[in-house]
């Protein structure tokens, strides 16, 4: 994670955001708030337990409720990631801290 918070960071980003049930976004809102970034967290609607939700609040982190699952968080943390600034740490992929467009990096 503070790979991710790094390179958003070299981007000029100033927004990080993460699709999670727990653990990964008390992680980014942690390293995000150390970093002076806003974290906006996007959760499943009721599959969350309340100790975790918690967890990922700071002073700069918004926790936003999706109707669905995982997946359905996830896939709108990706829309939100692409159509703006909010960089997205992309966790699942061999070379997880580039956005699409910074290939040539």
């Amino acid at each position: 994670m503070t790979v991710g918070i790094t390179q958003a960071r070299h981007l000029g980003c100033t927004v990080v955001a993460c699709a999670s049930t727990g653990n990964t976004s008390a992680s980014l809102a942690a390293y995000g708030a150390l970093a002076g970034m806003s974290v906006w967290v996007f959760v499943p609607e009721g599959k969350i337990a309340l100790g975790q939700a918690g967890a990922g609040a700071g002073v700069r982190s918004a926790t936003l409720q999706v109707r669905g699952d995982f997946d359905a968080a996830m896939d709108l943390v990706q829309q939100v990631c692409d159509d703006s600034d909010i960089y997205l740490p992309k966790l699942d992929q061999p070379v997880p801290y580039r956005r699409p467009e910074d290939h040539h990096l």
